[in-house]
C-alpha cells in the first residue's frame, strides 16, 4: 500500500454496476510485531465458495522466527455497511518452504481444503516452486500434502497462482514461466487429483497459440463449469483470456474470450496478472497491479459482467450463446500510492 511491504486488503461493494469502497483490512503494531516489518500481507487473497471464511497471503511473514511466510484464515460477517473479519486460523509453512510461502492461496468449500503456492521454492534448481495443501478442522490446519512440477525447471513459478475445486479433490497449478513446446516462459497448467488422502498428477495444459505467462491468471465459474486462464503477448502489448470447459476434472480449450490492449505507461503492465468470478458467473474481475494511471505502479482492477447493462453497443466477447461480457468500471485504490501494486490479487464473491 505504498509503505514499504507491509500490506493491506480493501473490500469493495458492488452497488448497481458500480463498486465502491467497503471496508479496509490493516495490520495493527501487534500483527507487525510477530509478523515482521514488510510480511507482504496481501499477496494472496481467497474466498471460500460460501463466503464465511476468506485467506490472506503473507509471503514475507517472519512469525515463526524467520522468513517464510504464513497464510491467515478469517471468519468474514458482512452488514449493510462493513465486513467484520476475524482471525480465525494460521497456515504455517513447513520448515524446508523457504522463503515466499503464501504467494498465492485457494480455499475448497468452508475452507476445509486449503492449497497454499511457494513459487519461489528451491531444491534440486532454483526457484522450481512447489504447492502444499492443509486440511482444515475448526482452528487446525493440518498439513496432508506437498505438490511439485513433474519436471521441475529453474524459475519456472509453479504454484502462483493456485486453483482448487469447491469439493477439493481437484487442482489447477499454474507455472506460468513454464518452457515448453510452445516457447520459453510460454507457461502451463498442472493438474492434480485427489483420491483420500493422496495427490496425483494427472495432466498439463500449455496454451493454445505462442503467447507468454500462459497462467499469470486462472478462476472458475462454478455455475457453467468454465475455467479461464489468462496471458500475456511480448512485448506486453495485450492481454489474452481463454475459455476452459472442465470436465472431470480435465480442461478442454474452448475458445479465446478476450484480448485487450494496454497502455504502454511502462514496461510490463500485467494486464489479468489476476483474475477472479464470483460463484454464480456474473462478474469478472482482472487485476493489473502494474498500472500508471494514477500515480506509479499504483495499479487498478477492470470488472466486467456477462450480463447486459446497455454500457456499450459491442461486447467484449460473447460468454456462451445468450450473455454478453460488457466492461463496467475500474477500481481504483481509495489512496493512490507509489508503487502500492492495488490489484496484486484480487477475489470476487
Amino acid at each position: 500500500d505504498g509503505v514499504g511491504e507491509v500490506g493491506v486488503v480493501y473490500h469493495y461493494r458492488r452497488l448497481n454496476n458500480k463498486w465502491i469502497s467497503y471496508s479496509k483490512h490493516v495490520l495493527n503494531d501487534n500483527d507487525l510485531s510477530q509478523m515482521g516489518p514488510e510480511p507482504r500481507f496481501g499477496a494472496a487473497v481467497a474466498f471460500e465458495p460460501n463466503g464465511n471464511y476468506f485467506a490472506v497471503g503473507a509471503p514475507n511473514d517472519i512469525r515463526r522466527g524467520k522468513p517464510g511466510g504464513g497464510v491467515y484464515i478469517y471468519t468474514s460477517v458482512y452488514t449493510a455497511r462493513d465486513l467484520t473479519a476475524s482471525w480465525y486460523a494460521y497456515v504455517e509453512p513447513l520448515p524446508d518452504d523457504g522463503q515466499g510461502f503464501g504467494e498465492s492461496v485457494s480455499l475448497s468449500n468452508n475452507a476445509d481444503y486449503i492449497a497454499v503456492g511457494t513459487p519461489f521454492y528451491t531444491n534440486t534448481v532454483n526457484a522450481q516452486g512447489r504447492v502444499d495443501v492443509y486440511t482444515r478442522s475448526g482452528t487446525v490446519c493440518t498439513h496432508q500434502a506437498t505438490l511439485y512440477s513433474p519436471t521441475p525447471q529453474t524459475e519456472a513459478r509453479f504454484g502462483n497462482p493456485v486453483l482448487i475445486n469447491p469439493e477439493g479433490d481437484t487442482l489447477y497449478v499454474s507455472s506460468y514461466h513454464d518452457n515448453n513446446a510452445m516457447g520459453n516462459t510460454a507457461g502451463a497448467i498442472y493438474i492434480f487429483k485427489r483420491t483420500g488422502t493422496n495427490w496425483a498428477f494427472t495432466g498439463k495444459i500449455l496454451p493454445p497459440e505462442t503467447t507468454t505467462a500462459f497462467g499469470v491468471g486462472v478462476c472458475r465459474d462454478p455455475m457453467r463449469k468454465l475455467v479461464y486462464i489468462s496471458a500475456m503477448r511480448l512485448p506486453y502489448a495485450q492481454s489474452v483470456v481463454y475459455q476452459y470447459a472442465e470436465n472431470a476434472g480435465s480442461l478442454t480449450f474452448v475458445k479465446k474470450v478476450l484480448t485487450l490492449k494496454t497502455a504502454a505507461v511502462e514496461g510490463e503492465p500485467e494486464y489479468a496478472s489476476s483474475l477472479s468470478m464470483d460463484e454464480k458467473g456474473r462478474w469478472l474481475a482482472a487485476g493489473e497491479y502494474y498500472r500508471s494511471e494514477q500515480r506509479y505502479q499504483s495499479g487498478v482492477v477492470q470488472m466486467f459482467s456477462t450480463m447486459d447493462f446497455n454500457l456499450q453497443t459491442e461486447p467484449y466477447f460473447l460468454m456462451n450463446n445468450e450473455k454478453k461480457m460488457l466492461q463496467l468500471s475500474k477500481i481504483y485504490p481509495p489512496t493512490a500510492n507509489q508503487g502500492s501494486n492495488f490489484g496484486v490479487s484480487v477475489k470476487v464473491s
